[in-house]
């Protein structure tokens, strides 16, 4: 398999032969980079321009690819998805806190499929914990009980489950020097994550409904949706 030009080095061709079939893609979308798969970052989106993650290297160029198609896995296989559910429309706010706890869940599901084949992301994983120090350090300290709050406190989880501890060493830090509280319940979402497991639909959900409780989230009229019996929690 190939994205404009480059070759997918192994594992690729070993994740696509386990899941290509039931994702139901067509190749040529991934050769194309198209935003079909890789969203405002796709190649048509970017154009003239090659979207930048096409000049990483060759490991971890597979290994993003797989992630973006991961994506696409659980929307297959029905995992939830949060919603606003008020009756006016969703402000900024509301619409970040959605997406970072779609995050929360996809990524730690995404982690369960890709481990297995053993991808390396070194550099991206560096540019993230890079990324996420200068944006800690820069930031405005969030006020409890806000979405602000929350998104810090979903971005410690995330971060903790990603990195190893040489890379998250800094951002540590800076939690306890500047949101201690945001880390507490960070580690909350840890566990919730870790209990329930996101290896499934049905443990997503309730990962994700524990995740959104845990969070006060239901303040903001945050719900969460089963795609696959169409309940609301």
């Amino acid at each position: 398999m190939e994205v404009l030009g480059r070759y997918l080095i192994e594992p690729f061709d070993r994740f696509w032969s386990e899941y290509g079939t039931g994702l139901e893609i067509e190749p040529e979308l991934i050769r194309q980079a198209h935003s079909t798969i890789f969203g405002e970052l796709g190649a048509d989106k970017t154009a003239p321009e090659s979207p930048a993650w096409t000049k990483l290297r060759p490991d971890n160029l597979s290994y993003h690819v797989a992630h973006e198609l991961g994506h696409h896995i659980l929307r297959r296989q029905g995992y939830p998805k949060p919603l606003y559910g008020g009756q006016n429309p969703a402000g900024q706010d509301e619409l970040r806190i959605i997406g970072d706890l779609q995050e929360l869940v996809d990524h730690a599901a995404i982690r369960v499929i890709l481990t297995p084949f053993g991808f390396n992301n070194d550099l991206i994983l560096d540019r993230t914990a890079n990324g996420a120090t200068q944006g800690l350090a820069r930031s405005p300290v969030p006020k409890t009980n806000t979405t602000w709050f929350a998104t810090w406190a979903i971005r410690y989880a995330e971060l903790s489950s990603e990195l190893d501890i040489i890379r998250l060493e800094p951002i540590e830090n800076l939690y306890q020097e500047r949101a201690p509280a945001a880390a507490e319940i960070g580690n909350r979402l840890i566990r919730i994550i870790d209990n329930n497991g996101c290896h499934s639909s049905s443990t997503a959900l309730k990962t994700m409904v524990e995740a959104r409780n845990e969070l006060g989230l239901g303040n903001w009229e945050i719900i969460v949706q089963d795609p696959i019996t169409n309940q609301i929690y």
